[in-house]
């Protein structure tokens, strides 16, 4: 919904799949890369034409609530870790998911940090927080929060911060879930 021009330049939307594990991955990615190009149905290539693919390490800081709906808004911060570890990024989105969830909303806290392609920046340098609200409600709950003054980073160092860029919106759908 409200990203950086860059990106709205270059893309029009995301598909993120995410895996368990490197094995679950190189499984599930070489039994497509193995199918007969009949079995494999429409992939994306067929409707569209791709960016430099990557890979993203997921660190989960909050389960938060399931998500009911199909559709909800996720909120993303990239930021440099000035000297902090991943495992204190991660502390850092527990919190600030836990400071929401003392007003009564309990979102889904992940922390992103590059594994593979992509852009060439530093590792374990940037990393990308995401907080997701259960419904949009939720989701908009919490932006109303922080517009209205409420310290989401209550209870952290501010000694040692990551530096954080400008937020961006994203509206997330469902489109696939294992049972």
């Amino acid at each position: 919904l409200y990203v950086g021009p860059a990106f709205t330049v270059n893309y029009d939307f995301v598909i993120a799949a995410f895996y368990p594990s490197y094995a679950a991955l190189a499984q599930s990615r070489g039994a497509l890369r193995n199918a007969p190009t009949s079995a494999q149905g429409i992939i994306p290539q067929d409707m569209m034409s791709c960016g430099t693919p990557f890979l993203r390490n997921s660190y989960i800081a909050n389960q938060g609530d399931e998500l009911p709906d199909d559709q909800t808004l996720l909120v993303s911060r990239r930021c440099d870790l000035n000297g902090n570890s991943v495992a204190d990024a991660v502390d850092i989105a527990s919190t600030v998911a836990s400071n929401f969830s003392s007003e009564g909303v309990n979102p889904q806290a992940a922390v992103g940090v590059r594994g593979f392609g992509g852009s060439q920046v530093p590792s374990n340098d940037r990393v990308t927080l995401r907080f997701v609200g259960s419904t949009v409600s939720d989701a908009t709950k919490m932006m109303d929060l922080v517009l209205n003054g409420f310290n989401y980073a209550q209870g952290l160092d501010t000694e040692a911060p990551l530096a954080c860029y400008r937020p961006n919106l994203w509206l997330s759908h469902k489109i696939f879930v294992r049972n």
